[in-house]
């Protein structure tokens, strides 16, 4: 986006999954003062990290295919680096990081 169009605005974003997250961070970009509610202590909706014994797993949402090139796009601007390795990543602070760096 070109410029701030929604500088001075406030944003409600209802669900932390992959769309909310991608919703609240174009509408930050956009310069509006963004708020995101979920109903889960972590972000990340049906693919956020769950520990399974004493390492952290992603559930996955759905098989991200590579037609799903915006999405993945997304991932990769925000940290997300081979893509395969996503599979063991999970959102953490700013960004998205292996669960092998947590």
């Amino acid at each position: 986006m070109n410029g701030r169009p929604l500088a001075g605005r406030h944003a409600v974003v209802v669900g932390g999954g992959w769309a909310g997250i991608a919703s609240a961070w174009r509408l930050r970009e956009a310069g509006a003062d963004v708020e995101l509610l979920d109903a889960q202590d972590q972000l990340g909706g049906r693919s956020r990290g769950v520990p399974l014994g004493d390492r952290l797993v992603t559930l996955g949402g759905k098989n991200i295919g590579k037609n799903y090139t915006r999405f993945r796009g997304f991932v990769t601007d925000h940290g997300g680096g081979d893509w395969e390795d996503l599979l063991l990543s999970c959102w953490k602070g700013d960004g998205i990081v292996p669960v092998t760096t947590l």
